[in-house]
């Protein structure tokens, strides 16, 4: 670090510290029991961010094809030790059964 033109030498130090996302979600499972198709079954869960910094996330279900599945909201960021409210929602238009993570 210098300055141009400066006949004094300048320090400065930098300092920085990098973490990882740290979050926890409120549930292990979210059981919809059996549904009738074509309704509208929804269920909530919460997502902690347990870090001192915010915490981007993109939530969705891998292989649902047919958008059976909606997260609400989707994406978003969450704030230093805050908390998000998440609800899945299940509109089965298929005889199926359904064991998935997000």
């Amino acid at each position: 670090w210098e300055i141009m033109d400066g006949e004094i030498p300048t320090r400065l130090d930098f300092k920085g510290k990098v973490v990882g996302p740290a979050f926890t979600v409120d549930t292990q499972s979210l059981d919809f029991g059996v549904v009738g198709y074509g309704f509208r079954y929804t269920k909530d869960f919460t997502v902690h961010n347990g870090c001192e910094i915010p915490m981007r996330f993109s939530l969705r279900v891998p292989g649902d094809d047919k958008g059976e599945f909606t997260c609400v909201p989707s994406a978003g960021t969450i704030l230093p030790f805050g908390k998000q409210n998440i609800e899945l929602e299940l509109v089965s238009e298929t005889e199926t059964r359904y064991t998935t993570t997000l």
